[in-house]
């Protein structure tokens, strides 16, 4: 089972994703009929409609605290709903944990190193789903700022831009806090996939390691307790 490639994915990246997916929807065939994803940080929605055309899933909810990002095509069809709403991802999180609200896989692109806080994020994702598909920047190891009791680095953000963070700045994690951040959250399995940059991920100014990993995780079951 595979994803449409996007344009706007590079084949690399989007190849990797599916490999990914297919790994969750293989392991969860077994115990649910349908998988239900919630995409965090959804932007233009290009991967929640790919993820609804797959026959495994059921539902997708797709968030992202703008609209000025999506790309609505109302004449393209989907196999499965997609439920497309405007909150803030730690926000909606806690209000479905309040609700008793689960999802089978959280797919996050993108989003996590646009927050001041990045470890709530993993925190939430961990009591609302047991997968956690997560493609994310990081901070070089050499990085020294602290904040939350992890190491990282503080990034400036603008969020005038529509696919900036916030507020006018983001913490980025180390590969090593962002271990020890997940492993706090209750993901006690962490598959990294590196995916070389490209000119959709290039590096930028300061310098940024040649690749951008992505993470598949998997929780618990008996977490949180």
């Amino acid at each position: 089972m595979t994803c449409p490639v996007d344009p706007v994915c590079t084949m690399e990246r989007a190849t990797r994703y599916s490999a990914l997916l297919e790994e969750v929807f293989d392991y969860q065939w077994d115990s649910v009929e349908q998988v239900d994803v919630l995409d965090l940080g959804c932007g233009d929605g290009c991967w929640a409609r790919r993820l609804a055309r797959l026959p495994v899933v059921g539902k997708v909810v797709a968030v992202d605290a703008r609209t000025e990002t999506r790309a609505t095509k109302p004449d393209e069809i989907v196999e499965s709903p997609i439920a497309f709403v405007q909150a803030e991802a730690i926000s909606y999180l806690a209000t479905c944990v309040e609700r008793g609200e689960t999802f089978d896989l959280i797919f996050c692109a993108g989003l996590l190193y646009h927050l001041t806080e990045p470890w709530l994020l993993l925190e939430r994702c961990a009591q609302v789903a047991p997968w956690l598909l997560l493609d994310t920047e990081l901070a070089l190891p050499s990085a020294t700022d602290c904040s939350g009791g992890v190491l990282g680095e503080w990034h400036g953000e603008d969020p005038a831009q529509p696919r900036a963070g916030l507020e006018n700045k983001s913490f980025w994690l180390t590969e090593r806090s962002l271990m020890t951040c997940l492993e706090d959250a209750g993901y006690t399995t962490v598959l990294e996939v590196k995916v070389p940059r490209d000119r959709f991920h290039p590096a930028r100014k300061g310098g940024l390691a040649r690749h951008r990993p992505i993470f598949l995780c998997k929780r618990d079951p008996k977490w949180p307790k």
